[in-house]
């Protein structure tokens, strides 16, 4: 019996490795989401240090002048932590279209996976019928042969 071959091979092949690449991509994605967050996290832990330092400042009689620094610091401080939140909700679109994209590369795949499996049940029961004629065959032309002899 001959091998099945599938002929949309290529085609599977390439939506796998295109599907890969997307799981690749939305990882990356995701990463840099968590790298965005933590990087927002460590913003706040840096003004609530601040912040502290300040208060006790304030109770050791802050000049005006050192007052201003730290208002400056908070203001721009607070603008970085602004921005970043911005960053990480564009991450997190980012990492969405990623995901969709990961979700439509494995429909595509899956598509022809079940196109694959389709074609070889086709083939094996094709191959079934075949190997059962020749099998018939041969019980005809054996019976066939007996009876002759028979005679």
């Amino acid at each position: 019996m001959r091998k099945f071959r599938f002929p949309l091979q290529q085609v599977l092949e390439i939506r796998d490795s295109i599907e890969k690449q997307r799981q690749g991509e939305f990882v990356a994605a995701r990463q840099n989401v968590s790298d965005a967050e933590q990087t927002f996290e460590s913003m706040l832990r840096l003004q609530k240090g601040a912040v502290d330092a300040y208060r006790e400042q304030q109770v050791l009689n802050i000049s005006p002048h050192e007052s201003r620094y730290y208002f400056d610091y908070f203001c721009n401080l607070e603008l970085q932590m602004i921005n970043q939140l911005q960053s990480i909700t564009e991450l997190k679109q980012v990492a969405e279209e990623k995901r969709d994209q990961l979700l439509e590369a494995s429909q595509d795949k899956l598509a022809i996976e079940e196109l694959e499996k389709q074609e070889s049940n086709r083939y094996h029961q094709l191959m079934e019928k075949r190997e059962q004629i020749n099998v018939d065959d041969i019980s005809a032309i054996t019976y066939n042969y007996k009876r002759s002899l028979e005679r």
